[in-house]
């Protein structure tokens, strides 16, 4: 109960924060949870770009073992474990409190239902939608979620974007388009696959049982199936005998 009351209100907060947003549509995560390949990639970005800052509570690196066929000890030789971790601890960021603090002013939110709360196309265009503000104490802004306190910590992937605005009668200046003005490490189909990969992510972590009805999901589909035909056998065979008992009587 008390996690349906936070993934509740978790979704108003984020209706209201679109809201406050400055105008540009989503975009399309296509995001899929049985691609174990794409999953893995996404761990690997969560741990390099998210997890300094953010906790994802509600997930264990047990069960993540599990789900990505990553066993124990790929899990710490790929760094995917923090120094220290035990198997069965939770995915907990590396900044403290205080520290987080000092230096955003606020706590990081915990991740674990942010694709539940947001949504999958929310998370991807938001974290493609960072650009240059000279105005922002991060030194950022975003199209999706304006004045956000988050810094663009995929910058060197994606390069720098500016931002292109323009006027609209009667409302103001309005953003229109998102430029690349220094390209990163990476083209931009390169980069949306890597997001695609860190949303897919964590769409996983918000509902790991998500993972496994899709994935057994088409067996209960065949067993449904042949019972059907089996009962529709059975059936035929019942009405069959009837009609020959009847005939009888006649």
């Amino acid at each position: 109960m008390k996690n349906l009351i936070a993934v509740v209100l978790t979704t108003l907060v984020s209706l209201a924060a679109h809201a406050e947003g400055v105008g540009l549509p989503l975009e399309d995560a296509e995001v899929d949870i049985t691609d174990l390949e794409s999953l893995k990639r996404g761990a690997r970005y969560y741990m390099d770009y998210c997890a300094g800052c953010h906790s994802v509570k509600h997930m264990r690196y047990s069960r993540m073992s599990v789900d990505l066929k990553l066993p124990e000890e790929q899990l710490r030789s790929e760094s995917l474990m923090p120094p220290g971790s035990k198997f069965q601890d939770s995915l907990e960021g590396s900044m403290n409190g205080e520290d987080s603090k000092n230096w955003l002013s606020v706590d990081p939110p915990d991740l674990s239902l942010v694709a539940r709360a947001r949504g999958e196309d929310w998370l991807f265009s938001y974290l493609k939608g960072f650009y240059v503000d000279p105005a922002s104490p991060t030194g950022s802004n975003n199209a999706v979620l304006k004045n956000v306190g988050m810094p663009n910590v995929l910058w060197q992937l994606q390069g720098i974007q500016k931002a292109v605005f323009k006027q609209i009668p009667g409302e103001g200046e309005a953003l229109d388009q998102l430029l690349i003005e220094h390209r990163g490490t990476m083209s931009e189909d390169q980069f949306d696959a890597a997001v695609t990969d860190l949303v897919t992510f964590l769409a996983y972590v918000a509902e790991p049982a998500r993972f496994d009805r899709i994935r057994y999901g088409k067996f209960v589909m065949l067993g449904l199936l042949a019972l059907t035909f089996v009962l529709y056998r059975l059936k035929a065979e019942y009405w069959k005998k009837s009609d020959t008992a009847n005939g009888d009587l006649g």
